[in-house]
């Protein structure tokens, strides 16, 4: 307990400089539910993107953490070619490996 309390006044002092301004019990709403948010977000990536950008509210940092999921998301599917993909490039793969070999075999 002692060192919470430390803590705690410590905090207090820091903040007496802080020129801090009224605010409304929706936006002390919006802040603690943009807080929550950001805080529960999962994504290492998509939490830093959020708090570098130094957004203010919360349907902005929602929209904004939705976007960053999309490009995560679609980043993934890039970087691991789906197995129709694959199979479609082996088959290439294999006929030209077959082209080659026919050509080769006329020229004998």
């Amino acid at each position: 307990m002692g060192e919470s309390l430390e803590f705690f006044q410590r905090l207090k002092k820091l903040s007496a400089d802080c020129n801090f301004t009224a605010v409304s019990a929706v936006q002390s709403r919006n802040a603690s539910i943009q807080d929550a948010f950001i805080a529960g977000i999962c994504s290492s990536y998509i939490w830093q993107r959020l708090l570098e950008d130094n957004i203010t509210e919360v349907q902005v940092a929602f929209d904004k953490a939705c976007s960053l999921d999309d490009v995560q998301r679609n980043a993934k599917s890039y970087t691991s070619p789906s197995v129709a993909m694959r199979v479609c490039f082996r088959n290439h793969q294999l006929a030209w490996i077959s082209e080659i070999q026919r050509s080769l075999a006329a020229r004998s």
